[in-house]
């Protein structure tokens, strides 16, 4: 008898085991559980009802449900939260009563709600590369806006009487900036800007520790080099001459990366007063190249654009909204020249030119009128 007791003890044991483990995955809590089994136990199996015909996938489902329901409800209450506020915005923005009464009320949970909503982002980072999202004013951009339309007819009174570049030399610039007024057409400074070779750049960043560190705004088809540190190494040179087509764009939207670049090609003194924006980029490529458009400028609405080594040719076409007033300006530049002009009226395109590799850098500022 006390066998059989022990056996029957020990089935029980096995199978209730698998049952809490069961009712787990189920979403059921202890207190559920323990409520189910006494209530098993108590019943008569003579009692029990014919068995239904539902299979055990649906009944998963039901208790999958029941356990999801609370994260629908989180995100429900976020997204409820979002038609909130932005509704709240958009009533601000109708009055200006309002929209000092909403800020004073929604300041204090401006910065944690931030600060939850980046930590939820994490793993979304981990994943895709959101670096050219840093610091842009919009992140989906509207395919019917016109920025042609927005600026109107006499953004074209900047180009409609240029028919070619304004050129500058060194002896003639010796006195400091150039004023505001005479960069509002393309102009073209020769030898102003500063010689940079591939040894200079490797040398420069090589005693900077900073320059190790893993850097997101890097674009490349150079399959052996995905960072900036990869260019350091001595045998660089031999490995970019075997692959004449080669572009490595380094994008730089932050404030310890643009100060890296500025180490490599400095502010111009020309541009001493001026205002100039974070965002800075460096290109470099092979003679082979694909000709490549330059990115708009993101404040103000001028570019300076300095050619460190080797040469290229840039081409200034004028906006869409200008093309029947303006005509496309050319200018090939060589070591050491810079040319600066509103991104408003002209869009660059680089061209190849000659059979050297190219170091460049395009920089943004706001003149001073």
């Amino acid at each position: 008898m006390d066998k059989e007791v022990a056996e029957t003890l020990a089935y029980f044991s096995k199978h209730a085991f698998e049952l809490r483990q069961l009712g787990k995955q189920w979403g059921l809590s202890e207190e559920e559980i323990e409520e189910c089994i006494d209530k098993a136990m108590s019943i008569n199996p003579k009692d029990l009802p014919a068995p239904e015909t539902t299979s055990s996938s649906s009944t998963k489902l039901k208790f999958a449900a029941r356990k999801s329901w609370p994260k629908v409800r989180v995100c429900l209450w976020f997204v409820g939260a979002m038609i909130v506020l932005v509704g709240l915005g958009a009533l601000a923005m109708q009055n200006d009563e309002i929209d000092h009464r909403v800020g004073q009320i929604l300041q204090p949970v401006f910065y944690p709600f931030f600060r939850y909503l980046r930590l939820a982002t994490i793993s979304l980072h981990e994943r895709i590369n959101l670096y050219e999202f840093f610091n842009e004013e919009c992140m989906v951009f509207n395919p019917l806006f016109s920025k042609d339309a927005v600026l109107g007819e006499h953004i074209c009174e900047n180009c409609n009487t240029v028919t070619k570049i304004k050129q500058f030399t060194a002896a003639s610039m010796e006195q400091g900036p150039v004023p505001g007024p005479v960069l509002l057409e393309p102009v073209l400074f020769k030898g102003k800007g500063k010689n940079v070779s591939l040894e200079t750049f490797q040398n420069i960043l090589s005693n900077n520790p900073f320059s190790q560190l893993p850097m997101l705004g890097v674009k490349t088809n150079l399959e052996w080099a995905s960072q900036v540190r990869d260019l350091l190494d001595s045998d660089v040179a031999k490995k970019l001459a075997a692959q004449p087509d080669f572009y490595f764009i380094w994008k730089s939207k932050l404030v310890w990366t643009s100060q890296l670049m500025r180490k490599v090609f400095p502010k111009p003194l020309l541009l001493e007063t001026m205002e100039v924006a974070i965002r800075k980029t460096i290109f470099i490529n092979g003679p082979k190249v694909d000709s490549f458009q330059l990115p708009a400028s993101p404040i103000g609405i001028h570019s300076w654009y300095i050619q460190g080594t080797g040469s290229r040719k840039v081409v200034l076409t004028p906006a869409a909204r200008c093309q029947k007033e303006c005509v496309t300006i050319s200018v090939t530049l060589n070591a050491g020249d810079m040319v600066t002009y509103n991104c408003d009226v002209y869009k660059a395109t680089v061209h190849p030119e000659g059979d050297d590799l190219s170091i460049a850098f395009l920089g943004h500022f706001n003149p001073e009128m």
